[in-house]
């Protein structure tokens, strides 16, 4: 673990934060390049991206500090120490989907091809943000004896299952199969919810080897919340593959 890359005088660079700065950077270029495909200025998806990134991050740590409110009722100033860490996914889709859905709409942009392109650059996002938190030591996972097994905490106590690497490859592998389906023939927007579908199992999954706190019998609150999520997901994706695939066929009958 590296929590801090270097420092020069009295600036301090984190790793984390450097981490998901480089993922936003990545997601940036990868819409970006998006907006060529739709026809679109680059300056329009850009605002788009520079607004999704804020959102990301502020719905993140809100939803995270509310989680540990026990912890930052004390201690008001953390709420604001972001280069250390502290980030929920769950509540930076929530706001980015949101105030992204509220930008399109705003811009008269097409919003399915958009949600397409965006998709790919969600999964890189992840992928790189998690080797920030594996950089930092937290997101750990709980001790075990498997040969891959290192000091993966900030605690520094006992070898650990790297959890932050397990879902960092994960997505990585999410992100390449949606960049491979981008020219997919399903509904607009499919892309989007599939990431979403399929970023849910992933955390289901990897929650059982974190060392976190039991929320509802034996699974973790990210458990719960990614399986609700899931199921939203993929009913989603049923309903609206029926009915793209009702609408092609009665355009194929009016021809």
């Amino acid at each position: 673990m590296k929590p801090i890359l270097f420092e020069l005088g009295n600036i301090v660079v984190y790793s984390y934060g450097t981490m998901l700065a480089l993922a936003f950077v990545a997601g940036y270029f990868l819409i970006l390049r998006k907006s060529k495909e739709l026809g679109l200025a680059p300056e329009r998806l850009a605002d788009f991206a520079i607004l999704l990134a804020v959102a990301a991050i502020v719905g993140a740590r809100l939803m995270y500090v509310a989680i540990g409110w026990e912890y930052y009722s004390t201690r008001p100033l953390a709420i604001f120490n972001l280069p250390e860490g502290g980030l929920s996914f769950h509540g930076g889709a929530i706001a980015a989907i949101i105030v992204g859905v509220w930008y399109i709409r705003r811009q008269n942009l097409p919003l399915g091809p958009v949600a397409d392109g965006v998709a790919p650059a969600f999964a890189l996002g992840v992928a790189l943000a998690r080797i920030g938190c594996l950089l930092n030591g937290c997101c750990y996972g709980l001790p075990t004896a498997v040969p891959w097994a290192f000091d993966a905490s900030f605690l520094h106590d006992l070898p650990r299952h790297p959890t932050q690497l397990y879902e960092s490859l994960a997505m990585l592998v999410v992100f390449f199969y949606l960049f491979s389906q981008e020219q997919h023939q399903h509904f607009s927007g499919y892309l989007l919810i599939l990431f979403t579908v399929l970023y849910s199992l992933v955390r289901f999954l990897i929650e059982f080897f974190r060392d976190v706190p039991a929320f509802m019998g034996p699974f973790s609150m990210a458990q719960v919340a990614s399986i609700v999520i899931a199921l939203v997901g993929i009913a989603w994706l049923i309903l609206a593959e029926r009915r793209h695939r009702l609408a092609t066929d009665l355009a194929g009958v009016s021809k």
